[in-house]
């Protein structure tokens, strides 16, 4: 029996639609990966691919200010990793956003959201090197 490769997984909430990236097999490199419209399933559509894609750890971006202090939306996103986190087994942490979506805008990349997501996890994957 192949045993799956554990992986992280980066999501940038939002409250129309949430971007999610997936780690590579080394845990290195973050590519974008799909866009959730965000609805009453978008926790069960996480939670199904946090099995599909054997998903160890959860890596959410949250906004903060240039005083890195938290915004109102920064309280937006706590609710939903609350609500996250009741709902999978693996941890959760969080990765400053800063700059993540104005960026991915920059690149004119369709798929902003996911892009973003990307950013949040890559910078979180460097941190840990």
């Amino acid at each position: 029996m192949v045993e799956k490769l554990k992986k992280y997984l980066g999501i940038d909430f939002g409250s129309k639609r949430i971007g999610l990236a997936l780690a590579d097999e080394k845990n290195r490199i973050a590519t974008p990966f799909e866009v959730y419209e965000n609805g009453d399933d978008v926790i069960g559509k996480i939670i199904d691919l946090c099995l599909e894609e054997n998903i160890v750890k959860i890596i959410v971006g949250i906004p903060l200010n240039f005083k890195m202090k938290k915004t109102q939306q920064s309280f937006e996103v706590e609710k939903f990793i609350q609500e996250l986190q009741g709902a999978v087994s693996c941890p959760i942490e969080t990765e400053n956003e800063i700059f993540t979506s104005k960026i991915s805008e920059r690149g004119k990349n369709k798929k902003i959201d996911s892009s973003s997501a990307a950013l949040i996890l890559q910078s979180w994957l460097d941190k840990k090197r």
